[in-house]
């Protein structure tokens, strides 16, 4: 099984779309080994082409969280919100037809990237950068090759 190492700036594993569970251990392993050393992950940004496999990927992370409900992508309504089994609420935003920073900004997005009790997964973050700047974040980059996904994460 793979592993990341947390004081790493980067790491990265190929695994067969298969595998996703493998995948998600090991990012909930990191939730996990950042909160306890009371530095939680606030934002979890997902990078790839389209059909990379960003919004399979929140699909799982939310029922890893324990979300039971219907995941669907927010491009038109830009965030979609899970509230959680343990009172935090998980907010998946999709920035992809967003043209620059200030609609984020006029939308209030800001704001709500600052709410304590929530965990954002945001696909296409590039174009906000610089709201997520000041935030804990791991930031996922998938590849699509083949019949497997490539998965780099840093922190940011």
């Amino acid at each position: 099984m793979p592993t990341f190492d947390m004081s790493a700036p980067e790491f990265s594993f190929v695994l067969p779309e298969s595998d996703l569970e493998l995948v998600l251990e090991e990012i909930m392993a990191l939730i996990d080994d950042a909160e306890e050393e009371g530095d939680p992950v606030r934002v979890i940004s997902l990078e790839g082409d389209l059909g990379a496999g960003k919004t399979t990927l929140v699909k799982a992370l939310c029922a890893a969280l324990g979300y039971e409900e219907n995941v669907s992508s927010p491009t038109f309504g830009l965030v979609n919100e899970y509230p959680l089994p343990d009172g935090r609420l998980l907010c998946h935003s999709d920035w992809y037809r967003v043209n620059e920073a200030s609609e984020l900004w006029d939308a209030g997005i800001e704001e709500g990237l600052h709410q304590e009790d929530c965990l954002w997964l945001v696909e296409w973050p590039e174009i906000g950068n610089s709201l997520l700047e000041p935030l804990n974040r791991l930031a996922i980059r998938i590849e699509h090759q083949g019949d497997e996904r490539r998965y780099e994460a840093r922190w940011m």
